[in-house]
């Protein structure tokens, strides 16, 4: 499936050895195993500074990741799991076969059969519990982010979201940074907000920020702040900014849920969001947030929300399905109510891309299935669209 949300490199450091493989977080540091000097480093996250160091196990060391207080190491030529502490003195070990990426889920170690396409269960004992089949034969990295797996496709310089069912719910392209382009993606770990990768081409290590796209409000007249907001898996933030320098000089919210889009109407700024499934908006007026007001339930994804002085709302909308729809939404004072609702995906219509009102018309913007803008226009009453 597409990624609506997107990624994109924070922070960059080179490896401490010449063939990094496996990441992983305890909490405060990271480690990396490279099997190019058969050696597991603790760094410092902020700019790879080496903190310590022990031997790999044998000369061909893949996977890590972290439990508790036990760091947990795929060693591939031995076809075994290793646990240590954090001076690297050996706890247990187990056999398994052959295997790349660790991750560890709060419950069982989850190991990656890159060329095999499935991920095993263990314990901390070695006792294999049993297996997701992800359908893919190349991957090499392997984390979980609290809820999901992420893998790495050493080859195809792709990340993919797995659920624990086996589905694979996003596929992101791997971002670098300018003049390199990674095929080679070795492991991944998650820290509570940020994805890190190791590149075995280009011998780095890559922070990953998670974001939805995000959108800036135009200016209520010529040099009065903007707005714009930076989402990622966990939250959204709410900046505002000037046109001058683009810098975000304060937080003005912080919000539970992935706004979609605003507008500026009667005075106020609106943003639309969506959380637990439902399309939401908040307004601000008077310097203070009103409260979340339900614009559609069961409906994700608001790409955009004109909302003219009466608050009555044209927004288009998604269902489970990933079906876009375009709806008339009236406001009885204190609810709201769908008059109009058009099924935009019988049109080949597949998303929203923004509105705007001109000389009492609304128009919508949309990418169609073959990737072309399209526009498409109401009156506000959202009559007669053409």
């Amino acid at each position: 499936m597409a990624a609506t949300r997107k990624l994109v490199v924070i922070a960059s450091f080179d490896s401490p050895g010449s063939d990094p493989r496996g990441l992983a977080w305890d909490g405060t540091y990271l480690w990396n195993v490279d099997k190019g000097t058969q050696t597991v480093y603790r760094l410092d996250s902020t700019d790879g500074t080496i903190i310590s160091s022990f031997s790999a196990p044998d000369n061909f060391p893949t996977g890590l990741t972290w439990q508790g207080n036990s760091l947990w190491l795929v060693a591939q030529a031995d076809q075994k799991i290793y646990g240590y502490d954090a001076a690297g003195n050996e706890l247990s070990n187990f056999t398994i076969v052959t295997g790349t990426g660790l991750a560890w889920d709060g419950t069982y170690l989850w190991l990656m059969r890159g060329g095999i396409g499935n991920v095993l269960s263990y314990t901390t004992s070695g006792t294999n519990i049993g297996f997701i089949n992800c359908g893919a034969t190349i991957e090499q990295g392997l984390t979980w982010d609290g809820t999901e797996f992420w893998l790495s496709a050493s080859g195809t310089g792709e990340f993919h979201r797995l659920s624990t069912g086996g589905i694979i719910e996003e596929d992101f392209y791997i971002p670098t940074i300018i003049g390199e382009s990674s095929q080679y993606a070795q492991g991944m770990t998650w820290d509570g907000t940020y994805l890190w990768y190791a590149d075995s081409r280009y011998n780095k290590i890559y922070k990953i920020e998670i974001y939805f796209p995000g959108l800036t409000a135009l200016e209520a007249e010529p040099g009065a702040p903007v707005w714009i907001y930076q989402a990622n898996i966990n939250n959204s933030i709410l900046y505002e900014s000037t046109i001058a320098d683009g810098e975000g000089v304060a937080i003005l919210e912080e919000l539970v849920g992935h706004p979609s889009a605003w507008i500026q109407s009667g005075g106020r700024r609106y943003v639309a969001f969506y959380r637990d499934g439902d399309c939401e908006y908040i307004y601000y007026d008077e310097d203070t947030w009103s409260d979340p007001v339900t614009i559609r339930a069961d409906r994700t994804d608001p790409a955009a929300i004109p909302l003219p002085a009466s608050r009555d709302v044209m927004i288009v909308c998604k269902d489970s399905s990933d079906n876009f729809y375009l709806n008339m939404l009236r406001w009885n004072g204190t609810s709201y109510t769908v008059e109009t609702e058009i099924d935009m995906s019988t049109t080949g219509n597949q998303t929203g891309d923004g509105w705007v009102q001109a000389g009492g018309m609304v128009y919508l913007a949309y990418t169609d299935t073959n990737d072309d803008l399209q526009t498409i226009s109401s009156t506000l009453e959202g009559a007669a669209w053409s």
